[in-house]
């Protein structure tokens, strides 16, 4: 009994490590929690490159300067690769100022303009009012009534100017009023939380932003909920199709049955994706009945002391149902990128090992008892049982481990090492 409690208690411990794992997940940075306001759009921006972290820290609260907030406008808007063809006229601008490219770049597309002192003064805060209208102004023309400003506690604090840039931002929801959401605070300068909310939610409707403002084609950003433990959820839809980026995870099923005992490095194996793959915001990305082929790079087999089997594969080749092939580079998503039995697998292996020694022992263990005495039978079984189910735990624990089995239909998480691009 002595040794069900440690099992018992091992199980248990690894289930506490595994929720602590999963609670430290929740949140990449050491200023920003799980529960803060902005959490979500902090993570998603950060993560798609828009904005960076320092030292693990997002500092969500600091103010953002004229040259940060348009570095970020113009990853949101996919212009990595535009080329300048405008000359720097700005007075304070030179070519080793931080962020010339990005400050010609915004004077190219007439995003952040300069000032009449002929200075863009890139260091510059901005206030919430300033990032607001520059919302307004990339989106596609909409008539709003100023009446629906009517509501906020602090509408005649709008400067003039910007009224009508405000009533549009509200209409098109491009617009941050965190903690009340009857005040605008208009004049104060904006924070990086803020900023991160706002081009979070330009990210999401980068339809309606003017093409004029749009690089690479991108018609907007969508995302794909696989899995929390992706590195990149983000699906770039254009004119020609759609990009799943690198670092995301897609699921797919074995098509038919594999087994690692009777396969061999550079074998072909199959999957399907059985249903359809959609974005969270309704994209169809890849159909159901796609096919998708990885080669087996090799194959570590089983070891003593219940070291399971481990199967390499390189998926490389997605099929569409029409018959269209896709490039694909991707591989197993498991802490070491093999397929391999499970961990309950294993203790289910462990478990069979320990009931059967325990039936053992207790057939042994009725065979010592006197038969006939129930006092005697009864100590048989009592010492028989616990011996027999420790004898088959130590068994199952320094026997060889299993061959990996993956049964037709059974789910396999792919990591992607580069982007995949489906064309439509």
């Amino acid at each position: 009994m002595k040794t069900m409690k440690k099992v018992l208690l091992l199980l248990v411990a690894m289930g506490l490590f595994m929720t602590s794992s999963f609670a430290k997940e929740q949140s990449s940075f050491s200023d920003v929690d799980a529960n803060y306001w902005a959490f979500t759009e902090i993570n998603a921006i950060v993560q798609d490159g828009v904005m960076t972290a320092k030292d693990g820290a997002f500092n969500p609260e600091a103010s953002v300067s004229r040259i940060c907030f348009v570095t970020s406008l113009l990853k949101v808007l996919g212009h990595d690769n535009t080329v300048i063809t405008v000359k720097n006229t700005f007075k304070d601008v030179t070519d080793k100022t931080k962020g010339y490219d990005e400050i010609l770049k915004s004077k190219q597309l007439g995003l952040v303009y300069g000032y009449p002192s002929g200075n863009f003064l890139p260091e510059r805060k901005m206030t919430k009012a300033e990032v607001t209208s520059v919302m307004s102004h990339i989106t596609k023309d909409a008539v709003s009534d100023v009446k629906v400003l009517d509501k906020f506690a602090d509408k005649n604090e709008i400067p003039a100017w910007d009224k009508v840039q405000y009533a549009k931002a509200v209409g098109l929801d491009l617009y941050v009023n965190y903690p009340d959401v009857l005040k605008f605070e208009p004049n104060r300068e904006i924070t990086r939380a803020e900023v991160a909310v706002l081009l979070y939610k330009l990210r999401n409707s980068l339809g309606l932003v003017k093409d004029q403002y749009k690089g690479d084609g991108i018609l907007g950003t969508e995302h794909l909920n696989v899995s929390k433990k992706a590195e990149d959820n983000t699906v770039l839809i254009t004119a020609d199709g759609k990009i799943i980026k690198k670092g995301n995870i897609l699921e797919a099923q074995f098509d038919e049955l594999y087994k690692s005992k009777k396969s061999n490095a550079g074998d072909v194996v199959s999957f399907v994706f059985d249903k359809d793959v959609y974005t969270k915001e309704g994209t169809l990305v890849i159909p159901a009945g796609s096919k998708l082929y990885g080669t087996v790079t090799e194959i570590i087999p089983t070891k003593w002391f219940n070291k399971n089997a481990r199967v390499g594969v390189l998926f490389d080749k997605l099929v569409l149902p029409n018959g269209k092939e896709i490039a694909f580079k991707g591989v197993p998503f498991t802490k070491d990128n093999y397929l391999k039995e499970g961990a309950w697998e294993t203790a289910g292996k462990i478990s069979a090992y320990t009931l059967g020694g325990a039936v053992i022992g207790g057939g042994i263990g009725t065979a010592v008892g006197v038969p006939n005495d129930q006092k005697y039978l009864n100590e048989g079984l009592g010492i028989g049982i616990p011996v027999g189910a420790g004898v088959g735990l130590v068994a199952g624990l320094v026997t060889k481990g299993l061959n990996f089995v993956g049964h037709e239909g059974e789910d396999v998480l792919i990591y992607l090492l580069e982007d995949v691009v489906v064309c439509d």
